[in-house]
């Protein structure tokens, strides 16, 4: 008996990222939940290629800067003020790490 297959003309699959692909997900993760769960959500509904951009850490001091207050907007969106400034600093500090690394 003969097995027929059927071909289909399919689209090349895109990699959506996640939260956890991200610098500052990984950092707002060592917060609280009611930090990095509603961020989490909103991170997942931005476009494919913010989620993108968002995946390597910041090379440049302006990159660093407007990836700060992109999460910072971000932060307030979705958090209390509180949370917000505690997982925004947290990021922050991050960076600063980031920032020491390369000048070792």
């Amino acid at each position: 008996m003969l097995c027929t297959i059927q071909a289909y003309d399919l689209e090349p699959r895109r990699r959506y990222y996640s939260f956890w692909d991200t610098v500052e997900g990984c950092t707002l993760g060592n917060c609280a939940p009611t930090i990095w769960k509603p961020v989490q959500r909103a991170f997942l509904e931005l476009p494919y290629e913010v989620q993108h951009d968002m995946v390597f850490a910041p090379k440049s001091e302006d990159e660093f800067e407007r990836r700060g207050l992109f999460w910072r907007d971000l932060l307030l969106s979705n958090c209390s003020y509180e949370d917000a400034m505690s997982g925004y600093q947290a990021i922050l500090r991050w960076y600063d790490h980031i920032k020491r690394l390369r000048l070792a």
